[in-house]
């Protein structure tokens, strides 16, 4: 059903060359930045206001440091695919992941 209903709302991502250097520092919190040439939905999201994106990904590097004796993992993806649930489809499948 989710396998479904995600090759319906997901748009194919044009690669683009990016502008920035290699070794860029990492954010406090994990974040995301799209344009609206990737997700035309954002034009019409409120700052504050909560979604849920579904993406497909590909892995493209993977590397790991040691903090106080922790291994810590990051990873870097492209984003093959996107779209947007929308409030309603998002509650069946949750509904259906999780009760079956």
């Amino acid at each position: 059903m989710l396998k479904e209903l995600l090759k319906e709302k997901l748009e194919k991502v044009k690669p683009k060359k990016s502008e920035l250097p290699e070794e860029v520092a990492q954010p406090n919190f994990p974040s995301l930045y799209l344009s609206s040439d990737t997700l035309s939905e954002i034009e019409d999201w409120e700052v504050g206001d909560e979604y849920y994106i579904v993406m497909k990904v590909e892995q493209k590097g993977k590397s790991m440091r040691t903090e106080e004796k922790k291994e810590i993992y990051n990873a870097d993806f492209d984003i093959k695919e996107i779209g947007v649930l929308d409030e309603e489809e998002k509650k069946e499948d949750l509904k259906k992941k999780f009760l079956g």
